[in-house]
């Protein structure tokens, strides 16, 4: 596992773990001192000379006992309890930590359900794992041991018989818990199945309720409840075997040594008083044990979570600690022979060629699947190329920390994603330090100032999950001000115009219009009549740049450019 974050946090919080075996050590013995003052007690009764053994000393000695008993409970409890908020925090925050350094891919292969089951319930149980179930079996190997050795020098008899129960209660636990085992990897399964319909159901509610869904969503989200339940039954009847076979275990040697214990104190082998002080410790070596059925199931359990936790804790991660800086260049962007693919079978992008000079406004255009997007995205760095080289800024991108590239582009993407916050709160990405007269410069800049001074919280008013409460063109809008307030050196748009009308398309176009002059800009567009005015434009077909030039030089030579603008233009006339 990366870094081994387990072993890290156990080392870390290891001094309140140790506190809390001491703790247990301690106790033990004050258990076993406290029940042989109890044992001496009893026999003292029996021959009539109770009064030698209770006297001033013996109610010191278990005042002190009491007090010790007290304290280092108090020190086991206390150290659990913050060794378990210890743990389950580093979990919370090693799996966040993660999840947002994790390589672009990771949320194209794995579906949002599991990846948020991953995070929640993954984390909560393997955090009750190392900070309940773990500290409890650790404490109570180290009672029975301590127990048993004074057991077995009390009698040898006994305590062999109660040793050879010990691998019969093994045996019951690890069948139950296998079984188990597997039952759980797949309730998690269909777990993160059924997550992902309610996830898909709730995005999607629009097309759910105006194809009229709801019986195709309710019927799977039915079926897979119903495999849900079916391997919950299994598995709680699983459980209620492991419980019952504790209930038996626990009951069943008390009973059987407590007649084996008459007998030895019948045979004068045995006291009245040692045979209390065994059976009154027997209950705490033979209930730990009676109990490791169930945590052995509920270990289990946990293990499920740990590896599928392993999982997202192995996957790679971006690149981080490289150069963070520049070369002076003019150069913004350059693509040597670089090709790519999501998958080994099918290439995106193959032999591709171009380079951007710092200030210009290029376009991508194509048939849809040509490679345009996927351009965008290894400029960002959300994948690696297969081959060939890219630079950015002067630079390879494989020198860069991508987190400091990244403040270097801004992207306006197709379907613009909005917080469920405050205008300004999107606009300056939460950034507090940002004033509401550079929001607001921004939003003149892109168009939107005006309409949003018109609501009636104007800068405050939220926009809704998604931003819902706005119409396609303000969400575009508030995102171009959101690309220009993080004054990035290049500014991505990813079909800027394909989803508005066209009088928020006219909108647009101005606004890329005027921001054109003070930044390098790239667009991807199907709608071919706003990007007429770009310095050059790159026409994708079949993953290769089969044309570059301006507007006017691409319609001269009557090519594949020339086709699509045709194309788009009757579409916009009808």
């Amino acid at each position: 596992m990366r870094n081994n974050i387990f072993k890290k946090l156990f080392l870390k919080n290891g001094q309140w773990f140790m506190l809390e075996i001491i703790g247990t050590y301690v106790t033990a013995i004050v258990l076993l001192l406290g029940n042989g003052k109890i044992s001496d007690a009893i026999d003292a009764m029996f021959n009539g000379n109770l009064s030698e053994i209770v006297n001033e000393k013996f109610w010191i000695y278990v005042a002190i006992l009491i007090v010790a008993g007290f304290t280092f409970t108090y020190l086991q409890n206390i150290s659990a309890k913050i060794f378990s908020s210890n743990m389950q925090t580093g979990f919370r925050r090693a799996a966040g930590q993660q999840l947002f350094r994790l390589q672009f891919q990771y949320f194209d292969t794995h579906a949002s359900g599991k990846v948020l089951n991953n995070f929640l319930d993954d984390v909560r149980m393997l955090s009750e794992y190392y900070s309940e179930i773990l500290p409890i079996v650790a404490s109570s190997v180290i009672t029975i041991g301590t127990i048993m050795i004074s057991l077995f020098r009390l009698d040898i008899v006994l305590t062999l018989i109660l040793m050879v129960m010990v691998p019969l209660m093994i045996l019951v636990s690890r069948f139950t818990g296998k079984r188990v085992s597997d039952l759980t990897k797949k309730f998690v399964d269909y777990n993160d199945e059924l997550s992902e319909l309610a996830y898909d159901s709730i995005n999607g509610i629009g097309v759910v309720k105006s194809y009229n869904l709801e019986n195709y969503f309710k019927g799977k989200i039915q079926k897979t409840n119903k495999k849900l339940l079916r391997f919950a039954y299994r598995r709680n009847e699983i459980s209620a075997l492991a419980f019952m076979t504790g209930q038996v275990l626990d009951y069943a040697p008390q009973i059987i040594l407590g007649l084996v214990a008459i007998v030895r104190v019948a045979g004068g082998h045995l006291s009245i008083g040692e045979m209390s002080y065994f059976m009154l410790l027997l209950d705490r070596v033979v209930h730990p044990l009676a109990m490791l059925p169930n945590y052995i199931i509920e270990g289990k359990i946990c293990l499920v979570s740990k590896k599928r936790l392993e999982e997202l804790m192995d996957y790679p991660i971006e690149q981080e600690n490289v150069m963070d800086n520049q070369k002076e260049t003019d150069e913004i962007m350059s693509f040597e022979n670089v090709t790519f693919s999501y998958n080994e079978n099918t290439k995106v992008l193959n032999g591709i060629n171009l380079c951007v000079q710092k200030g210009k406004n290029i376009a991508f255009v194509g048939e849809s699947g040509g490679g345009k997007s996927t351009i965008i995205k290894l400029i960002c760095g959300y994948y690696a190329l297969d081959s060939g080289k890219l630079r950015l800024f002067g630079r390879n991108i494989n020198e860069w920390n991508l987190d400091c590239l990244r403040r270097k582009i801004a992207i306006v993407t197709q379907v613009t994603f909005l917080f469920p916050e405050t205008i300004a709160w999107n606009v300056a990405c939460g950034d507090d330090r940002i004033s509401i007269d550079k929001i607001m410069e921004c939003c003149i800049k892109a168009g939107i100032h005006d309409e949003i001074m018109k609501m009636p919280e104007k800068y405050e008013t939220n926009v809704g999950e998604r931003g819902d409460r706005l119409s396609g063109g303000q969400k575009q809008r508030i995102a171009i001000a959101r690309a220009l307030l993080k004054d990035a050196e290049l500014i991505l748009f990813d079909e800027p115009t394909a989803s508005i009308d066209i009088e928020n398309e006219e909108k647009i176009k101005e606004v890329l219009r005027k921001i054109s002059a003070d930044h390098t800009i790239i667009t991807i567009a199907h709608r071919l009549n706003t990007i007429i005015s770009a310095d050059c434009i790159h026409v994708f077909k079949n993953g290769r740049i089969v044309e570059s030039g301006k507007h006017e030089e691409l319609i001269r030579i009557n090519g594949a450019y020339s086709k699509l603008y045709h194309i788009s233009e009757e579409a916009v006339c009808e």
